[in-house]
């Protein structure tokens, strides 16, 4: 299955159209999310060249290097596990540890600031 398939698969289970990001624009990637399961995922509007998508690993942290800017498409190497979720829209959450999965709608992601 291609990383597309499965961004669709995951998108029809939650009943929305997959939109996959650009594999050219970037995300926010924290160290731990590189290493350590479960890796959770939050998509926010996008804008200025993000995606939108920021992944994480362990505790959050409000500390301004907690995420690294990361193209989507060096996922495949540095947190493949997230992969088939990133086709979710913005306003979705997931919690995943390879087996366990958990994808749910959070409308205070789309909110303004």
């Amino acid at each position: 299955m291609t990383v597309l398939e499965a961004m669709e698969r995951i998108c029809a289970r939650y009943g929305v159209v997959a939109e996959p990001p650009d594999p050219a624009s970037k995300l926010g990637l924290s160290r731990l999310a590189r290493t350590e399961v479960p890796i959770y995922g939050a998509r926010h509007r996008v804008e200025g060249g993000t995606c939108g998508w920021y992944i994480w690993a362990g505790e959050w942290s409000d500390d301004v290097d907690f995420f690294e800017p990361t193209h989507v498409l060096h996922l495949a190497e540095t947190c493949p596990l997230a992969l088939g979720f990133l086709g979710l829209p913005p306003g979705w959450r997931f919690l995943s540890d390879g087996e366990y999965h958990d994808v749910w709608f959070d409308p205070s992601l789309l909110e303004v600031e």
